[in-house]
């Protein structure tokens, strides 16, 4: 077999993606129908499972896993599509079919690839000269025709938008919407999974028991971790545990999903291929959208080990953020990528760090929507806040940045003996950043007792 043998233009994972969209929810097929055809399908089975879903849902019938592979078994081509079980396997994959028309332009973007590219290899073959500048006229002339109607969604007029009820954002976070993505970071050993386990319980409680973050709804919470064992992560919930009651712990069984996949082959969500190629991982995407579909957070720990990439590389960067913000859109959650800072300073250092100070590209901050970062205080910014004494077991989480309302207010933790971190009231003497009004009220991260 010749390993230097390069294959057309294509997406495997557009095509079973579209087609187990079609297979989920008909009423997707209005908006592919005028993008696709069976043509533009590059695997064979693909292209006849295609045709029996565009003959169903032309002629009013459904058309789903069973009825698709009944169509396809009276006209005797089981063998050619893979059976039912490739059916069932399409459709389990997918979650949602808000970007189908994404998956539909892909692969017809692909089967104009293969055009141009074959009406170039004609052309450079023999033949007649002019047939085949003829031939490769209209191809150029086809796609450029194509491109050309291409339009911008329509938009709406001003008036019918002033004229809507306001719109009420909903906030996963302080500032972080859902559907989002946001970056928290800090040094080693500061307690970031720790922060963000309790970041999950809270949103899963719908408020702020342990960070004081004043949360309005409750809902799913998904951490998911490739940094640390599950052992490690059932350690710091059952530290956690001791500051929850009865009635927390019940609603956590119901909305808390905390995983380890570290160790396990294949998770990593943006990998190198033999050539140092940067390739998604879509397999191990899908599993996390599915994992994390309907929830209001999904916390992802960390960035430099579910992602393989350059940091410094501001391309590479934006890609590791499209990733996520495929994963926000399509499981309609806020995204949360811990990742890690430059190496610090010391503690002659008199402020915190900022955002700027988050290790790689500035991609990263510049890509997210929501950026923070968590760190024990330096010698003088202890002092001027009155937490000198026992600084080490101080955290301070800083939002230094929000794209869509409110400024969230500096919070202050306190690490107990086994590693929680908790947020507590500001000394009385310490100054503080009070947060901006917004149309929709304060967003805020406020202190809270221990003992709530």
């Amino acid at each position: 077999m010749n390993s230097n043998l390069k294959l057309p233009p294509h997406s495997i994972e557009a095509e079973q993606s579209l087609i187990g969209g079609l297979l989920l929810d008909n009423s997707a097929w209005d908006r592919i129908a005028d993008i696709v055809s069976e043509a533009d399908f590059y695997r064979d089975d693909h292209r006849r499972i295609f045709a029996h879903i565009r003959k169903l849902v032309e002629t009013g019938r459904p058309a789903d896993v069973v009825t698709v592979y009944e169509s396809i078994e009276h006209a005797n081509q089981a063998e050619q599509t893979g059976g039912l079980a490739y059916l069932g396997e399409m459709a389990n994959a997918v979650v949602s079919t808000r970007n189908i028309r994404s998956h539909a332009q892909i692969v017809r973007e692909k089967t104009i690839e293969r055009q141009a590219l074959t009406a170039i290899e004609d052309f450079q073959g023999r033949g007649n000269f002019t047939a085949r500048a003829h031939k490769l006229s209209q191809v150029i002339t086809s796609l450029a025709t194509e491109a050309a109607e291409r339009g911008l969604p329509a938009s709406r007029k001003f008036s019918e938008i002033a004229a809507a009820p306001a719109i009420d954002f909903d906030y996963a976070l302080p500032g972080l919407r859902t559907g989002n993505v946001g970056v928290f970071a800090g040094y080693g050993g500061v307690g970031k999974g720790f922060l963000g386990l309790a970041l999950s319980i809270d949103v899963a409680l719908g408020r702020g028991k342990l960070t004081g973050l004043p949360l309005l709804k409750a809902g799913k919470a998904v951490f998911v971790s490739i940094e640390d064992d599950q052992e490690a992560l059932d350690a710091r919930l059952q530290a956690y545990s001791r500051h929850l009651d009865g009635s927390d712990r019940a609603a956590l069984d119901e909305r808390l999903s905390v995983t380890s996949v570290y160790g396990l082959p294949d998770w990593q969500l943006l990998k190198s291929d033999e050539r140092g190629a940067l390739h998604q991982n879509v397999a191990a995407t899908n599993a996390i959208v599915r994992a994390a579909h309907g929830a209001r957070l999904l916390i992802i720990d960390t960035a430099r080990k579910f992602f393989t990439f350059d940091e410094n590389k501001s391309d590479e960067a934006s890609f590791t953020l499209m990733i996520c913000d495929q994963i926000a859109r399509e499981s309609g959650a806020a995204v949360l990528l811990v990742h890690h800072l430059s190496k610090p300073a010391g503690d002659s250092k008199d402020e915190l760090p900022t955002i700027f100070s988050i290790r790689g590209s500035s991609a990263l901050v510049a890509d997210a929507r929501w950026a923070a970062i968590l760190a024990t205080p330096p010698c003088k910014f202890a002092e001027d806040k009155g937490i000198a004494i026992d600084r080490k077991r101080w955290r301070v989480l800083d939002v230094g940045k929000v794209n869509h309302g409110g400024e969230p207010e500096m919070a202050l933790f306190h690490q107990d003996e086994r590693g929680a971190l908790v947020a507590v009231p500001w000394p009385a003497a310490s100054q503080r950043r009070e947060p901006k009004a917004t149309g929709s009220g304060k967003f805020g991260l406020r202190p809270v007792a221990t003992g709530g």
